[in-house]
């Protein structure tokens, strides 16, 4: 009879209850982090591949298109992506790709890895444009700062030159 109204092991019997629960939570949270980290960082690399094709034109070849999405998701994507698709539509440079993730507490429940997917799309836009660069040639660019500057700006110059058609 004491036994039975005795409350004082309660409090440990519905910790020891809820802690599976919470420790299985918490695994899947760190698992949705995990996919989400690989999500945004295929995202980024989607998004500099598109940029990069985009850049060239549209006289860019579909090989090379797909080589400079292969460099560039390999260069910003430290996964291993699935196969990243290439398409074109005049000036627009859509890519896209996949890749799974490796589940932790998830393979708990049966689930080994998660596919993740992204894609970016860019264009290139021929209009015209009026650009004005403000050079700092004062006493703080001595030595090689200035020469490095102009080396940039000519730089600048002969890359957005080479993309339009009409100099």
């Amino acid at each position: 009879m004491r036994l039975a109204a005795d409350a004082r092991g309660n409090f440990a019997i519905v910790s020891a209850l809820l802690m599976a629960p919470l420790i299985i939570g918490v695994g899947l949270a760190i698992d949705i982090t995990s996919m989400n980290r690989a999500k945004a960082a295929l995202q980024r690399a989607m998004d500099s591949a598109s940029l990069a094709i985009a850049r060239e034109g549209e006289d860019v070849s579909d090989a090379k298109a797909e080589k400079i999405a292969a460099e560039f998701v390999a260069a910003n994507f430290d996964g291993k992506s699935g196969r990243i698709a290439v398409k074109r539509d005049g000036t627009a440079v859509t890519v896209s790709a996949a890749t799974n993730v490796k589940l932790s507490f998830a393979s708990l429940l049966g689930y080994t890895d998660a596919a993740v997917r992204a894609s970016s799309t860019a264009d290139m836009a021929y209009v015209s444009y009026e650009i004005g660069l403000v050079l700092d040639t004062t006493g703080s660019m001595a030595g090689g700062k200035l020469q490095a500057m102009k080396d940039a700006v000519l730089g600048l110059i002969d890359t957005m030159s080479a993309q339009v058609p009409d100099k």
